[in-house]
Parts: structure tokens; C-alpha cells; sequence
């Protein structure tokens, strides 16, 4: 074996293996990276469809293919880690078309390289396998691109393009940002005379499949959800795109951009490489139409420019079509690393993989001890305190088989709320009566009188409502609240008056006797309150404090609540 062929077979097989390391270990992934808020309501979605409570049009197509998920487990957590695994199997999809993809404009190594890339970016380590609708998003684009630069001269290419971009669509309406992409590849052979013919049929054939396909899945959706007006289908349409991109302002996201720039320096440098080469060859006539093509797959970037959501899953959506260019500057360097003197070259993708791997390491190693434990124990705690559905309150359905009482509590909710004006916690305690609340965000975190460190901020409670929240929910175990009473009662019989907004059976505990609307309630006694105006009092003694706990001795575990977070954000 010469040592061209001997450099060219190591560093195939050493990407090779890499990918299967990083795939591998996204398997594992899985199981133990926190569980982010948006899975949580992601899952939700499906609860509701099951429950025929869901109206919302958009973007809960996913809903029809997730049904299963109850059946796995009655844990929310063991739901997400099952759609998780088919998420799973969806990157491996999404890996072999970038190669195929890749392997249009490079050689088989430089196909590679750029999966490595991809599956080595940081938050793509992070978010790859989140339970989103980002990952289903690039995995449908990336069969309309492939159909329609690999598979191009088949008759199908056209339609099944059109199909895929339609299911896009109606997964998220964010991948309108696959546009620009989709629509230069199918316009870039009606100015080639030799494919123009095709080129023609294959663009009508998409130009009308892709509505066509759009309204079908669309109205075959729509059958099985409770009715909306689809008036409303249209308005969450148009607010999802003013609220997303921002009023026109450039770069909002700006802060997670430069981490990703920060985090993965030599990829986004490869990709300046190979958008450079491609306007190049725009530029001075070599094989143009190729290079228009890579410049193409980089047009999703510009989302970046005024996108607001682009936080960090957003690039999962982002950077398989943008890694392209990036295997076009690799394959540059693979071609003299295959030359007879190409040693520097050789070391040059050598030292890249080196990286590739170091890095996806270390990030493994940083995140291997399980991020669930707190999640996990919270759901199940609920469970075993609420063996049926209750009413709660909470940041994003994170008992997603349990009717959420209020908003989805997401940046997006809490400034809408805001700009509303109105507290609205009075008229959701007493019309829904939520004996449970989860303090899962700060704004819930109710065990001080006031917010800690967000009274300023504009993605707290108005005053009114936190007061409310306080005085009417009491601490159970970790981040688990229920309805419950302080009462701080007068010696010597003197009464209080308290209100109740969830009615129900409540536990007494106290160090003795006091009486509740004149009747004689011992320690640890139920007693069952309707909503309104109540009073109490102490028999003997002196000043004594009171809590009324909602539910009849509900469980408590003996060990203190994990030691982490149960949320880590992004």
C-alpha cells in the first residue's frame, strides 16, 4: 500500500469511527441530559390530542405519530426518553444525507469530515436528540435537498420534494427559512439549456405539490382536533412570525450566536472556507452551477440576522445544510492530503479530528452523571401524591397528563402576559381550583414573600398574582407545592378569617386543637373546605401558628429532593 492510500484509509476509517462514537453516544445522551422545558410542552402536545382538547393547527403534526408515548410509561420522563430514541434514529437519517449531500460537491472523505463536523458542533451535542421539532425539521429538508440535487433527473424528485418540504412546514412554520434554499436549487437548471427542460417540469411539478401537499396534511390534521375557526389558524400564524422575528431588529439573539461562534471556531471557520470557494467559483465561471448550489445551503444563516428563537436548538435546524460549505473547504485539504507530499495536509485533517473528538469528550464527559435524577423524582412524586389528573400550575406542562392551569410560561408567554397588563391568578384559582403548583421557573418560586432577584425583571408575576400564589400554596416537598393555608392564629380564642380558593379536604397541622368555622379540628385531622370565607381560631393558649395542607396525608419521600436543578437551561 503506497502512502497516499494508506493516508487516505486512515482518515476515512478514523472519521468513520468517529461518527459511530458520536452516534453511540448520543444513545446513551439520551437518557441522562436534562429535560428541557419545550420537550416537556412538546410531549403536552400529545397528552392533549389524546384527550381531544387540542385545537392549535400548526406545528402539532407531531401529535399523530407520538400517540404511543402514554403507553410507555405514566412518567413523563420515560415518555420523553422513548420520543427521544426516535429522535435518535432521525439524526442517523439526518447524518447519511449529509454525507450523501456532501458527497455531491466532494470527495467520499470530505462527505465524512463534514459529519463529524456536524455531529462535533456544541449545541448540536447538546440538542441533537431533544424531543423538538427541530431535528424532524432538517431531517425533511434534507430529503428535499437530496431529491433534488442527487435525485434530480427522476421524476419523482419534484413531488416527493414538495411532500417533504410540506411536512416541514407543518412541523414548524420556522422552516419557511429552507425557502431561499429550495427555491435556488430548483431554479438554478433553467438556466442550464441542457436541463432546462426538466429543470421546468421539476419546479412546477414542486410549485404545485408543495400547496397541494401543504393543504391536504393540513386539512387531514385538522380533522382529528377539536375545533378551532381557522381564522385562528391564520392569526397564530402571523403572531408566531411578528413575535419570532422581532420587530426587524438585527441579530436578536445575538448572545447565544456568539457562543456558537465561540464554542466551535475551526467549523464556522471552514464554513467562511467554503462559502469563499463557492462565490469563487461563482465568480470566475468553474463549474458555477455547483457553486451556487453550496452558496445556497448556507442561505438558512441569514435566520440568524432576525430570528429571536435561535437559541441553542435552533441549530440543530440550522447547520446541516450550512455544514455543506464547510465540506467543500475540508475536501480541499483532503486533496493535497492525498498527494504525494501532502504530509502537512495530512497532519492539518489528522489534528482536525483530533479536535473533532477531544471535544465531543470532553462535553461527553461534562455531562455524563445523569441530569434527570430531579426531574425524574418530581414527576414521579406527583404522580404518587395525585393517582388521578388534577388541575396545576406550572412553567411548561411538565406533567404533561394533567390539565395545565394558565399559560405556557416560556419567554414568549411571560412577555405577552406582561403586556397584557392584568393579573389574572384570582380568576384562574377560581375557576380551574389547582391544588398543585411545580416551581419550575423562577417567576413560581413562591417560598419567599416577594420574587428574589426579579422584582425589575419583566419576566416575573405582576405583585397581585405572586401574593396570591404565596398565600395560597404551601410548600411540599422540592419544587412540589399544594393548596394550602398559614395561619397565624391570636391567643385566647381570637378568630381570623381566611379564603379558600381550592376546595377540597385539608389536613390540620398544628401543635394543638383550634377550631375552623366553629368546629372542633384536632392535629392531623381532614376537614373539607368549600371555596370562600372561612375562620378560625385557638382554643387555649397563646399566639400558635396553623397549616391547612390540601389532600388527606399525601406522600412525602423521606430523602431530601436531588441536589440539582430541574431545569439547566440551554
Amino acid at each position: 500500500m503506497t502512502a497516499t492510500a494508506w493516508r487516505v484509509r486512515s482518515l476515512d476509517h478514523a472519521a468513520i469511527v468517529l461518527i459511530v462514537l458520536f452516534l453511540a453516544a448520543g444513545l446513551h445522551r439520551l437518557l441522562v441530559t436534562n429535560i428541557n422545558w419545550d420537550e416537556f410542552y412538546y410531549l403536552s402536545l400529545v397528552h392533549l390530542y389524546r384527550a381531544g382538547d387540542l385545537s392549535l393547527r400548526w406545528q402539532t403534526i407531531h401529535v399523530h405519530f407520538f400517540a404511543w408515548l402514554p403507553w410507555v410509561s405514566e412518567n413523563e420522563v420515560q415518555q420523553v426518553f422513548a420520543a427521544r430514541g426516535v429522535v435518535w434514529v432521525a439524526s442517523l437519517a439526518s447524518a447519511w444525507l449529509i454525507f450523501r449531500i456532501a458527497g455531491r460537491f466532494c470527495s467520499r472523505l470530505g462527505a465524512l469530515l463534514a459529519v463529524v463536523l456536524y455531529l462535533s458542533f456544541s449545541f448540536v451535542m447538546d440538542h441533537g436528540i431533544s424531543f423538538r421539532a427541530d431535528p424532524f425539521c432538517a431531517l425533511f429538508f434534507l430529503i428535499a435537498v437530496h431529491l433534488l440535487i442527487n435525485k434530480a433527473d427522476r421524476p419523482y424528485a419534484g413531488p416527493l420534494a414538495a411532500i417533504a418540504m410540506a411536512v416541514a412546514v407543518m412541523i414548524s412554520l420556522k422552516s419557511a427559512f429552507y425557502a431561499p434554499t429550495i427555491t435556488v436549487l430548483l431554479a438554478i437548471p433553467l438556466f442550464t439549456r441542457a436541463e432546462r427542460r426538466a429543470g421546468w417540469r421539476r419546479a412546477v411539478t414542486f410549485l404545485l405539490g408543495f400547496p397541494a401537499a401543504l393543504a391536504v396534511l393540513f386539512f387531514w390534521h385538522s380533522l382529528a382536533l377539536a375545533p378551532a375557526p381557522l381564522a385562528d389558524a391564520g392569526a397564530y400564524a402571523a403572531a408566531a412570525g411578528s413575535k419570532t422575528l422581532r420587530g426587524g431588529a438585527v441579530m436578536p439573539a445575538w448572545p447565544f450566536v456568539r457562543q456558537a461562534v465561540a464554542d466551535n471556531p475551526l467549523t464556522w471557520s471552514l464554513i467562511a472556507g467554503g462559502i469563499w470557494v463557492a462565490a469563487r467559483g461563482v465568480a470566475v465561471g468553474t463549474r458555477r452551477a455547483e457553486s451556487v448550489m453550496i452558496l445556497a445551503l448556507s442561505l438558512p444563516l441569514l435566520s440568524l440576522l432576525v430570528y429571536r428563537n435561535a437559541f441553542p436548538y435552533f441549530f440543530v435546524f440550522l447547520m446541516p445544510a450550512a455544514i455543506i460549505p464547510a465540506a467543500v473547504a475540508v475536501d480541499r485539504l483532503a486533496a493535497r492530503a492525498v498527494a504525494p507530499r501532502g504530509r502537512v495536509a495530512f497532519a492539518a485533517l489528522t489534528a482536525m479530528l483530533v479536535v473533532a473528538a477531544t471535544t465531543y469528550a470532553v462535553n461527553y464527559a461534562r455531562k455524563l452523571p445523569d441530569q434527570t435524577v430531579a426531574q425524574a423524582e418530581t414527576v414521579g412524586l406527583v404522580h404518587a401524591m395525585f393517582p388521578e389528573p388534577v388541575p396545576y400550575i406550572d412553567r411548561n406542562s411538565m406533567i404533561a397528563s394533567f390539565p395545565k392551569a394558565g399559560f405556557f410560561m416560556s419567554t414568549w408567554g411571560m412577555e405577552s402576559y406582561r403586556a397584557a397588563r392584568r393579573p389574572i391568578m384570582a380568576e384562574l384559582l377560581s375557576r380551574q381550583a389547582p391544588p398543585l403548583l411545580i416551581a419550575n421557573t423562577p417567576a413560581l418560586d413562591i417560598s419567599q414573600p416577594v420574587p428574589l432577584g426579579e422584582k425589575a425583571s419583566s419576566y416575573s408575576l405582576f405583585p397581585e398574582d405572586f401574593k396570591l400564589l404565596h398565600e395560597n400554596f404551601i410548600r411540599h416537598w422540592g419544587a412540589v407545592y399544594v393548596a394550602g393555608k398559614r395561619l397565624a392564629l391570636p391567643a385566647d380564642g381570637g378568630a381570623r378569617t381566611f379564603e379558600i380558593f381550592v376546595p377540597g379536604t385539608y389536613t390540620l397541622e398544628a401543635g394543638r386543637p383550634i377550631a375552623i368555622d366553629g368546629a372542633h379540628v384536632a392535629p392531623g385531622a381532614h376537614v373539607a373546605l368549600t371555596s370562600g370565607r372561612h375562620s378560625a381560631a385557638a382554643f387555649v393558649g397563646g399566639p400558635m401558628e396553623a397549616t391547612l395542607r390540601w389532600g388527606r396525608d399525601l406522600p412525602v419521600p423521606a430523602r431530601p429532593p436531588a441536589p440539582q436543578p430541574l431545569y439547566t437551561g440551554f
